[in-house]
């Protein structure tokens, strides 16, 4: 199952907005495919999160410009081994305090790393 949550940092409530059965034998479609579908079904919806928060399974380019297409920004976890910056491995980066610009791909600029392997845009 791939679930689509809204989440109320003040009352800290989370409230299920949509979710899939996830069964590529019978509809052929990837999670990946799922989480892009969704997250389109939210924006028409008029959903408008201060931010889209997903674990580094869903850390895809694809995904992030997705995400970036709607107007919105990202927070994830990338693998330590996530080609960041022109080739360079995500654990092989001197990440600063302040954090660093990063490049997910070699053409898009997509967020900054901070400390602590949290990445956003």
């Amino acid at each position: 199952m791939v679930n689509l949550l809204w989440h109320d940092l003040t009352s800290v409530e989370s409230i299920p907005i949509d979710y899939r059965i996830y069964d590529k034998d019978s509809d052929g479609k990837t999670k990946n495919t799922h989480f892009s579908e969704m997250l389109a079904l939210a924006k028409k919806r008029g959903i408008m999160p201060e931010a889209v928060v997903m674990d580094a399974w869903y850390s895809s380019l694809d995904n992030l410009k997705s995400i970036r297409s709607h107007g919105w920004v990202w927070v994830t976890t990338l693998r330590k081994n996530r080609i960041v910056n022109h080739n360079k491995q995500l654990n092989k980066l001197d990440i600063s305090e302040e954090g660093t610009p990063t490049r997910v791909s070699h053409k898009t600029n997509l967020g900054t790393l901070i400390k602590h392997g949290c990445a956003q845009q």
